[in-house]
């Protein structure tokens, strides 16, 4: 009977002590979620009222100097001070803002976590109240426990166009003077811009475009149609098509979807993995120009393409048209699609974006491209007007 009881007691101990267990790693996994919700509130509570330094950020992260460290903590800092400098520069305001948190993993060994998690953040720019602007992005974040956890590193602030600039630049990204430097550049080249019409690319300088004609040629292309398949399937990715952001990137798939599913281009189908033609049946079996930025460019400008599309000036963009970044210094690039057009009596005409940057992971819909277009180096945007099949 004794050995029993103390069966049962042995038992009894191990249940209390598993329960114990689980209660702690829950209550450390709560207030990690609860660490970082608070310090991309703060983040954008910085953005909001132009604290470029944010004062703040020192609370959320570890007490150690490493240079990785500080490092990081510069380039939210750099990414934070691109915003508001741009935002300050057209009179741009984020107003009714929500941020809502996936945390898609929390992994805790000993004393260090890991952490991915997804925020999606809607809000409205203050010179377009009724259209709703959506960001989705996507950080891995490392913590490190000393009496509490905090934040070691966040990885996910940085964009396509700031790396673009910094190699433009010829500076390192891992260096934080040759970040600081880059500040300095990117406050005076804002300085200069013209917000009426930044001064056009050599792809773009071209004598003012009248789209009379071609809109009379052909009536194939059906703008709004794309337009609400590029709202609807930004963050929420048609099943019909291979994601390819582990292979380059999903952004110019994106926009030939836009062009095909909604905008009701043909297809020109012929030889895969070239960009001779246009076409998508499968991930194997596909035209390179479909979800090449670069070759998709290739395609349009060449006199094989059947898309009827024409270089033409910023302010003649119209929804459904095309806009791509082609870094001088790369093959690569990237492509989004125009959803919208907003005039402000202060600073002109401005265009509503809508994109998959790398991935599902990275989508933006319906943001201004004056707060996503490159302000170093003068590297080439393309403006495609979009006409139908030829």
């Amino acid at each position: 009977m004794k050995k029993i009881t103390s069966l049962l007691l042995v038992i009894m101990l191990l249940i209390t002590f598993e329960g114990d267990v689980f209660a702690n790693e829950q209550h450390e996994t709560q207030n990690i979620k609860n660490l970082i919700v608070n310090f991309f509130v703060d983040y954008e509570n910085a953005f909001a009222n132009n604290d470029q330094e944010f004062k703040l950020m020192n609370k959320y992260f570890t007490d150690n100097n490493e240079t990785d460290m500080e490092v990081n903590k510069r380039i939210i800092n750099t990414v934070l001070n691109r915003r508001i400098l741009l935002a300050t520069k057209h009179k741009l305001q984020e107003i009714n803002k929500t941020q809502d948190f996936t945390f898609n993993t929390i992994e805790i060994r000993d004393d260090v976590a890991y952490v991915n998690v997804t925020i999606d953040k809607k809000f409205n720019y203050n010179v377009t109240p009724d259209i709703e602007t959506l960001i989705r992005d996507t950080y891995d974040i490392v913590l490190e426990k000393n009496k509490n956890f905090k934040i070691r590193s966040i990885d996910g602030f940085i964009c396509l166009l700031i790396e673009s600039e910094l190699e433009f630049l010829d500076l390192d990204i891992n260096n934080v003077d040759n970040l600081n430097e880059y500040n300095t550049i990117l406050e005076q080249e804002v300085n200069k811009m013209s917000v009426e019409d930044k001064e056009d690319t050599p792809y773009s300088r071209l004598e003012p475009l009248n789209v009379s004609n071609f809109v009379s040629v052909s009536s194939t292309y059906n703008r709004e149609g794309a337009v609400a398949y590029a709202r609807t399937h930004a963050r929420n990715p048609n099943p019909k098509y291979f994601n390819f952001e582990t292979i380059g990137g999903d952004c110019t798939n994106f926009v030939s979807q836009c062009l095909y599913e909604g905008g009701g281009i043909s297809q020109h189908v012929g030889a895969s993995h070239t960009d001779h033609n246009w076409f998508y049946i499968s991930s194997g079996n596909r035209s390179s120009s479909w979800t090449s930025a670069h070759l998709l460019y290739n395609y349009l400008s060449s006199s094989n393409s059947r898309i009827n599309a024409i270089q033409i000036p910023k302010l003649s963009l119209q929804i459904g048209d095309i806009i791509q970044f082609l870094p001088t210094h790369r093959e690569w690039g990237h492509s989004v699609i125009v959803t919208g057009r907003a005039y402000h009596n202060e600073v002109g005409m401005d265009y509503l974006i809508t994109q998959r940057s790398v991935s599902l992971e990275r989508a933006r819909v319906d943001m201004f491209l004056s707060q996503h277009d490159y302000v170093i180096g003068n590297l080439p945007t393309v403006y495609w007007g979009i006409y139908g099949n030829k």
